[in-house]
């Protein structure tokens, strides 16, 4: 059967509708291109500096890992921690990698955000003196406790970031 156009009276001046041509996505004006230039360079650069950061915090997230993975009730906690605390202040500040006792609590406070955890107290002092002589005990809940403090400050001190990292490498002082 073929087919036959309508011949009613109604439909006799059918015109087909024109399909209008597709919009383009790309902007039409130079105000435009102008404005996405700018979103893309904002949008670029927001995410260079994040990546920037990202990067200049990985130390952080390596120290928080092998705090993570001591165990508390480990003979060696204790020297662990400070192993791990001073590979990050060495890390941050070279010359730093000569520093213990008083000095190390207090520039680890230092560089702490908030006052209501501090090292140079008296479970700090403790801390190191079990590192220095057998003579003082380390239990486990105070390792617990030290573990705790350290890894708090190791997520959230002061990202002052040392120019020695800032121009792309260690420099060798």
């Amino acid at each position: 059967m073929q087919h036959t156009p309508p011949s009613t009276y109604i439909l006799r001046e059918l015109i087909d509708v024109a399909v209008p041509n597709s919009v383009s996505w790309w902007p039409q004006t130079i105000g435009w291109k102008i404005l996405a230039v700018l979103i893309l360079l904002a949008v670029g650069y927001c995410l260079a500096k994040k990546i920037q950061s990202w990067w200049y915090n990985r130390y952080r997230r390596e120290a928080v890992l092998a705090l993570q993975a001591l165990q508390p009730e480990s003979p060696t906690v204790n020297q662990d921690i400070l192993i791990i605390v001073k590979a990050v202040v060495t890390y941050l500040e070279p010359r730093n990698g000569a520093m213990f006792g008083e000095r190390l609590l207090d520039y680890m406070d230092s560089l702490s955000p908030h006052s209501d955890y501090r090292f140079a107290c008296e479970s700090g002092r403790h801390w190191l003196h079990s590192v220095v002589t057998k003579k003082v005990t380390f239990t486990p809940d105070q390792a617990a406790n030290i573990i705790g403090q350290v890894t708090l400050w190791m997520e959230e001190h002061d990202e002052r970031i040392p120019h020695h990292i800032q121009a792309g490498g260690i420099d060798h002082v």
